[in-house]
Formats: structure tokens, sequence, C-alpha cells
């Protein structure tokens, strides 16, 4: 998906942006499952070691990523497709697999600070430009109104987390505009839920280490 600048436009992903496997009612099953994200969140105060010596919380990332990579392998090995995707996404990796590793990746490089406002600014922002998107709204206000969608929910989270107040400032500044950049990359193949993800994760830590 894109706003407005691209890397590359596939033209069968941008005709079929609107396109859900068997209609209306999947959509919104797709966006609320987008939603459903910012449960990963609970990550960050999972204990460590997990429960049982020896067992680590970061087991709970691998498994994961196994999973939907091993189920996306089938899915692709017999060409099906799941209720809610798009049509494009028939005979590519599939959007949920790269939100699942994007997510594993923010959860392993990033403190709580970081990837909280990370997480739930891509799980929720995400699809809500879809949203507007979809009901013709202009690309520039698209971007503007997810920006400070992000920026809004960055800053209840870290307000939250007793961020300082320094911190909580830099991080949004950096965060937020990085969002919306990283949903403007197109490039086949390479989904915007990893993008959306990682790119500001990197930016927000190096910026946490650097603070």
């Amino acid at each position: 998906m894109s706003y407005a600048l691209s890397v590359e436009m596939p033209g069968k992903e941008k005709e079929a942006e609107s396109n859900v496997r068997r209609g209306t009612k999947w959509n919104i099953v797709r966006r609320s499952v987008h939603c459903i994200l910012s449960l990963a969140i609970i990550y960050y105060w999972l204990p460590e070691p997990l429960f049982i010596e020896g067992v680590h919380r970061w087991y709970v990332l691998l498994g994961a990523v196994l999973i939907a990579c091993t189920v996306e392998f089938v899915r692709l090995k017999r060409k099906k497709t799941f209720p809610g995707m798009r049509s494009y996404e028939e005979s590519r990796i599939a959007s949920y697999v790269y939100a699942v590793i994007g997510v594993a990746v923010v959860l392993s490089i990033s403190p709580d600070i970081v990837g909280v406002p990370c997480i739930l600014g891509m799980a929720w922002c995400d699809p809500l430009a879809g949203e507007l998107r979809h009901v013709k709204v202009d690309d520039m206000r698209i971007a503007t109104f997810t920006a400070i969608t992000y920026a809004l929910i960055a800053l209840f989270s870290l307000t939250i987390l007793r961020a300082e107040p320094t911190t909580m400032i830099l991080l949004i500044t950096a965060m937020a505009p990085l969002a919306v950049l990283s949903e403007q990359i197109d490039i086949k193949h390479l989904d915007d839920d990893l993008t959306m993800l990682v790119i500001p994760a990197v930016a927000g830590t190096l910026l946490v280490k650097i603070i």
C-alpha cells in the first residue's frame, strides 16, 4: 500500500487494493485481525524465564514466526487463499507473515518505550489509512491524519510507560513521520506491515541509545 510516493508500484497490487476475497465482511475481519496485533505488546511483561526454568520468553517469538512461515509455505504450495486476503496475495507471501516477522523483530531489538508505540501505531494506523483510502480521501490528508493518529497513540502509550518528557518528544517526532514514510514504500514482495514496524523501531531504538 502507499500514499503518494513509491519505489515501485506494481499494477496488480494497486488494482487489488480494495479487492478482498469474499467481500466487505471479510475486509472488516482483516482490519480487526490487524488491530488485534496490539496484544503482542504483552510480551514485554512476560516473565523471564517463561514460567519454567530454561524456557526463555523469546521462544514465543520464534514459535510465532515458525508457525506463520509453515502455514504460509503450505498455503502457497496448495495455491490457496484465506478469506480476507487480497487477490495479489494468492501467489506471494501474505501480509500476516510480514506482520508477525516485523513484530518479532521489534520485540527482539526494542525496549518497551519504543516497541509499544511502534506496534500499537502500526496495528491501528495501517487499517485506518486503508479505510480512508477506500472512501477516496486524498493522499495528503491520509498521510497527515495517519501521522497525527500515530503520534497520539505514541503519546498515550509513552505517558502510560512514564517516559521522560524529552525522550517522549524525540521519539514521537522521529517515529511518527517515519511510520508514514514507511507506508509509502511500495516494493514488490515487501509488505508495509513489515516496514511500518521495523523502520520506526530501529530509529527509535538508536535514538534511545544515543540519549
